[in-house]
């Protein structure tokens, strides 16, 4: 009875326990991402000093006006002068932090996978996408790397973006997140020659493929909209043709259409930041 007894309590307690470490390493990784973004905002507001001393101000006119090699130089040297986080150090941070949760932790593990796949560079970037693929791939918490898979095949590879990408698609079971991976997969076929991709007939094929599948699954997504964007600008951004409404707020908040300002010179400016 007394060996049941505490067969029943382990039994009982597991679950608790595993939910009590989920919980450490989710607090664990928003404090090593909180650290980290007060060094990068750190950083940033040491830089935006930097440019706004007169020495700097004095070397950039003079670049702008003459364009030369050496003043450019010296800008650089002002910039690089600032202390900057040292992400090779924060890199095998969280890579120490994955390893000791291990694959065994699931979700838990997760968060630091995914950092390390957008951020780990050559030295765990790779490692990382790969244990994603095999372990990982029906995790909810996919979205932001999914977001930046697109351009993640420069420095992880595309064969093993469009691996990560077709594992999320069988095992995944949110349309949203198998949507993200159709556009990543899409986006990762071909050879990079330069700014351009190249891509075969076979590729070209599998490439449309999987755009069709983006727009099938959630047809509102920004994928979605990329894909269809030529479309759009053939069939609606021509001259002589209606410009679309555009429906938004004013810098005060106050809500506006486009169509109020008919009859009327207007100026669009759409810009974005990265």
């Amino acid at each position: 009875m007394k060996w049941l007894t505490l067969l029943l309590v382990f039994v009982i307690a597991a679950p608790v326990m595993a939910q009590v470490d989920a919980e450490k390493a989710k607090a664990h990784y928003d404090e090593m991402m909180a650290s980290l973004k007060a060094e990068e905002t750190a950083a940033s507001a040491a830089r935006k000093a930097v440019q706004a001393t007169e020495e700097f101000k004095t070397v950039l006119a003079a670049y702008r006006k003459d364009r030369k090699p050496a003043d450019m130089k010296k800008l650089r040297a002002m910039i690089d002068g600032v202390p900057a986080p040292d992400m090779e150090a924060w890199r095998s941070k969280f890579a120490m932090a994955s390893k000791k949760i291990g694959n065994a932790g699931g979700e838990a593990q997760t968060p630091f996978l995914c950092w390390l796949a957008m951020r780990g560079g050559a030295s765990h970037g790779p490692d990382a996408i790969k244990n994603l693929t095999a372990n990982h791939a029906a995790s909810p918490a996919l979205g932001e790397l999914l977001d930046a898979a697109p351009r993640l095949g420069r420095t992880l590879g595309r064969s093993e973006v469009r691996a990560f990408a077709t594992a999320v698609i069988d095992a995944n079971a949110s349309m949203d997140l198998k949507a993200n991976a159709y556009y990543a997969r899409a986006m990762n076929y071909g050879v990079a020659e330069g700014r351009k991709t190249i891509l075969n007939d076979e590729e070209e094929s599998k490439k449309a493929a999987d755009e069709a599948a983006v727009v099938k699954l959630a047809p509102e997504s920004i994928p979605a909209l990329r894909i269809n964007a030529p479309k759009f600008v053939e069939e609606r951004l021509q001259v002589g043709m209606t410009v679309p409404d555009v429906i938004g707020e004013d810098m005060d908040g106050v809500g506006f259409k486009l169509s109020d300002y008919r009859g009327k010179v207007v100026v669009l400016d759409f810009w974005g930041d990265w």
